[in-house]
Protein backbone atom coordinates (compact mmCIF):
# COMPACT_ATOMS: atom_id res chain seq x y z
CA UNK A 1 0.00 0.00 0.00
CA UNK A 2 1.31 3.15 -0.45
CA UNK A 3 -0.07 7.23 -0.61
CA UNK A 4 1.23 10.74 -1.50
CA UNK A 5 1.26 13.86 -0.42
CA UNK A 6 2.89 17.20 -1.57
CA UNK A 7 3.65 19.55 1.23
CA UNK A 8 3.70 23.82 0.89
CA UNK A 9 7.53 25.04 -0.15
CA UNK A 10 9.64 24.73 2.75
CA UNK A 11 10.67 27.85 4.53
CA UNK A 12 14.13 28.46 3.15
CA UNK A 13 15.01 29.30 0.01
CA UNK A 14 12.62 32.04 -0.35
CA UNK A 15 14.27 35.94 -0.60
CA UNK A 16 14.18 39.38 -1.29
CA UNK A 17 17.76 38.68 -3.58
CA UNK A 18 18.75 37.64 -6.56
CA UNK A 19 20.33 34.76 -4.36
CA UNK A 20 17.62 32.14 -2.63
CA UNK A 21 16.64 28.76 -3.31
CA UNK A 22 12.59 27.43 -3.74
CA UNK A 23 12.35 24.56 -2.23
CA UNK A 24 9.07 21.80 -2.72
CA UNK A 25 9.10 18.66 -1.00
CA UNK A 26 6.60 15.46 -2.22
CA UNK A 27 5.90 12.80 0.82
CA UNK A 28 5.41 8.97 -0.51
CA UNK A 29 4.85 6.89 2.04
CA UNK A 30 4.02 2.95 1.65
CA UNK A 31 5.65 -0.33 2.73
CA UNK A 32 8.55 -0.15 -0.50
CA UNK A 33 9.81 2.70 -2.47
CA UNK A 34 8.30 4.11 -5.49
CA UNK A 35 9.01 2.85 -8.68
CA UNK A 36 9.72 6.43 -10.28
CA UNK A 37 8.85 10.29 -9.16
CA UNK A 38 9.49 12.99 -11.35
CA UNK A 39 9.07 16.61 -11.66
CA UNK A 40 7.39 18.91 -14.26
CA UNK A 41 6.61 22.59 -14.32
CA UNK A 42 2.83 24.43 -15.20
CA UNK A 43 4.04 24.02 -19.05
CA UNK A 44 4.17 20.13 -18.73
CA UNK A 45 7.88 20.61 -19.42
CA UNK A 46 10.16 17.50 -17.69
CA UNK A 47 12.55 18.94 -14.90
CA UNK A 48 15.84 17.20 -14.46
CA UNK A 49 19.07 17.95 -12.44
CA UNK A 50 20.60 20.61 -14.13
CA UNK A 51 23.84 22.51 -12.34
CA UNK A 52 23.02 25.77 -10.60
CA UNK A 53 19.99 25.70 -11.62
CA UNK A 54 17.59 22.36 -10.25
CA UNK A 55 18.43 19.90 -8.06
CA UNK A 56 16.62 16.96 -6.94
CA UNK A 57 17.14 14.97 -4.27
CA UNK A 58 15.59 11.61 -2.53
CA UNK A 59 15.66 10.79 1.50
CA UNK A 60 14.02 8.22 3.17
CA UNK A 61 12.21 8.38 6.62
CA UNK A 62 11.97 4.99 9.11
CA UNK A 63 11.62 2.93 5.80
CA UNK A 64 8.37 4.00 5.45
CA UNK A 65 8.06 7.51 4.34
CA UNK A 66 9.88 8.91 0.81
CA UNK A 67 10.25 12.08 0.68
CA UNK A 68 11.40 13.59 -2.81
CA UNK A 69 12.53 17.25 -2.90
CA UNK A 70 12.79 19.62 -5.58
CA UNK A 71 15.35 22.29 -5.73
CA UNK A 72 15.11 25.96 -7.62
CA UNK A 73 18.63 27.17 -7.42
CA UNK A 74 18.78 31.09 -6.95
CA UNK A 75 15.02 31.93 -7.31
CA UNK A 76 13.31 34.18 -9.59
CA UNK A 77 10.05 35.74 -10.09
CA UNK A 78 10.08 33.66 -12.89
CA UNK A 79 10.31 30.44 -11.45
CA UNK A 80 6.82 31.04 -9.68
CA UNK A 81 3.94 28.90 -10.72
CA UNK A 82 2.95 25.36 -10.13
CA UNK A 83 4.72 22.02 -9.59
CA UNK A 84 3.62 19.07 -10.44
CA UNK A 85 4.94 15.90 -8.47
CA UNK A 86 4.03 12.77 -10.22
CA UNK A 87 4.18 9.37 -8.82
CA UNK A 88 4.23 5.77 -9.91
CA UNK A 89 4.23 3.37 -6.85
CA UNK A 90 4.10 0.24 -9.13
CA UNK A 91 5.85 -0.74 -12.48
CA UNK A 92 2.54 -0.26 -15.25
CA UNK A 93 0.48 1.33 -12.67
CA UNK A 94 -1.64 4.47 -13.01
CA UNK A 95 0.50 8.19 -12.54
CA UNK A 96 -0.46 10.17 -9.53
CA UNK A 97 -0.12 13.35 -9.81
CA UNK A 98 0.19 16.15 -7.24
CA UNK A 99 0.58 19.90 -7.45
CA UNK A 100 1.45 22.43 -5.89
CA UNK A 101 2.07 26.31 -5.35
CA UNK A 102 5.91 27.84 -5.68
CA UNK A 103 6.05 31.54 -4.74
CA UNK A 104 8.63 33.58 -3.88
CA UNK A 105 9.11 35.53 -0.72
CA UNK A 106 9.47 39.21 -1.70
CA UNK A 107 9.03 42.60 -0.65
CA UNK A 108 8.60 45.43 -3.50
CA UNK A 109 7.70 49.13 -3.93
CA UNK A 110 4.99 51.30 -5.37
CA UNK A 111 5.61 53.05 -7.52
CA UNK A 112 8.87 51.63 -8.48
CA UNK A 113 12.07 53.40 -7.88
CA UNK A 114 13.10 55.74 -8.35
CA UNK A 115 10.70 57.80 -7.21
CA UNK A 116 10.84 61.54 -8.46
CA UNK A 117 8.65 63.92 -5.65
CA UNK A 118 7.20 67.12 -6.94
CA UNK A 119 4.76 67.91 -3.82
CA UNK A 120 5.09 68.58 -0.25
CA UNK A 121 3.36 65.48 0.36
CA UNK A 122 4.32 61.79 -0.61
CA UNK A 123 3.02 58.24 -0.22
CA UNK A 124 4.37 55.01 -1.39
CA UNK A 125 3.39 51.46 -0.68
CA UNK A 126 5.82 48.21 0.62
CA UNK A 127 4.31 45.05 -1.02
CA UNK A 128 4.76 41.61 0.70
CA UNK A 129 4.21 38.59 -0.92
CA UNK A 130 5.07 35.19 0.53
CA UNK A 131 3.38 32.33 2.56
CA UNK A 132 2.47 33.58 5.85
CA UNK A 133 1.32 37.13 7.42
CA UNK A 134 4.30 38.65 8.83
CA UNK A 135 4.35 39.18 12.24
CA UNK A 136 5.62 43.31 11.60
CA UNK A 137 6.79 45.53 9.29
CA UNK A 138 9.41 48.28 9.61
CA UNK A 139 10.69 51.42 7.58
CA UNK A 140 14.34 53.11 7.56
CA UNK A 141 15.35 56.23 6.07
CA UNK A 142 18.62 54.72 4.62
CA UNK A 143 19.74 51.75 2.33
CA UNK A 144 19.99 49.88 5.75
CA UNK A 145 17.99 48.76 8.31
CA UNK A 146 20.09 49.80 10.99
CA UNK A 147 18.32 50.30 14.48
CA UNK A 148 19.43 54.75 14.17
CA UNK A 149 17.24 54.57 10.76
CA UNK A 150 14.22 53.40 11.96
CA UNK A 151 11.30 55.40 11.01
CA UNK A 152 9.37 56.33 13.77
CA UNK A 153 5.08 56.35 13.58
CA UNK A 154 5.39 58.54 16.45
CA UNK A 155 7.00 61.33 14.51
CA UNK A 156 4.62 64.50 13.23
CA UNK A 157 6.85 63.75 9.06
CA UNK A 158 5.64 60.37 8.99
CA UNK A 159 2.31 58.38 8.86
CA UNK A 160 2.69 54.45 8.10
CA UNK A 161 -0.66 52.42 7.95
CA UNK A 162 -0.47 48.85 6.90
CA UNK A 163 -3.36 46.84 5.69
CA UNK A 164 -4.57 43.39 6.35
CA UNK A 165 -2.75 39.85 5.07
CA UNK A 166 -4.65 39.04 1.69
CA UNK A 167 -4.85 35.10 2.36
CA UNK A 168 -6.18 34.82 -1.98
CA UNK A 169 -3.20 37.03 -3.00
CA UNK A 170 -0.81 36.13 -0.75
CA UNK A 171 0.21 39.86 -0.06
CA UNK A 172 0.39 42.63 2.57
CA UNK A 173 0.80 46.56 2.12
CA UNK A 174 2.28 49.46 4.37
CA UNK A 175 2.28 52.95 3.13
CA UNK A 176 4.24 55.20 4.40
CA UNK A 177 3.24 59.19 4.09
CA UNK A 178 5.77 61.91 3.91
CA UNK A 179 4.93 65.23 5.17
CA UNK A 180 5.71 68.37 4.91
CA UNK A 181 8.90 67.32 2.33
CA UNK A 182 11.68 69.08 1.40
CA UNK A 183 14.97 68.56 -0.79
CA UNK A 184 16.76 66.91 2.34
CA UNK A 185 14.05 63.89 2.06
CA UNK A 186 15.44 62.89 -0.74
CA UNK A 187 17.42 59.33 -0.55
CA UNK A 188 16.78 55.60 0.32
CA UNK A 189 13.96 54.34 2.10
CA UNK A 190 13.64 50.89 3.25
CA UNK A 191 10.87 48.86 4.47
CA UNK A 192 11.30 45.36 6.05
CA UNK A 193 8.92 42.64 7.06
CA UNK A 194 9.86 39.94 9.73
CA UNK A 195 8.09 36.45 9.10
CA UNK A 196 9.37 33.54 10.84
CA UNK A 197 12.04 32.81 9.31
CA UNK A 198 12.73 35.49 6.60
CA UNK A 199 12.60 39.03 7.10
CA UNK A 200 12.48 40.51 2.82
CA UNK A 201 12.90 43.98 2.66
CA UNK A 202 13.46 46.48 -0.42
CA UNK A 203 14.71 49.91 -0.95
CA UNK A 204 13.21 52.72 -2.54
CA UNK A 205 14.83 55.96 -3.80
CA UNK A 206 13.41 59.15 -3.88
CA UNK A 207 14.06 61.84 -5.39
CA UNK A 208 12.68 65.51 -4.12
CA UNK A 209 12.46 67.64 -6.70
CA UNK A 210 10.51 71.15 -5.51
Amino acid sequence: AGGINAEWPLRPGFSTGSSGDGVISCVVWGDSPPHSVTWSNEMGDAITNQPDETEIADSITEGITYTHTLTVKKMSFGDQGKYTCSVVFVENETLVNVVTTLIKLSASFEPATPYFVHEKTVQFSCVYNGLDDPQKIEWFRSSTDDAENLISNSDAKYTITTGNFNEASRTKTSVITVENVEVTDSGDYTCKWTTENFNPKSTMVVSVRL
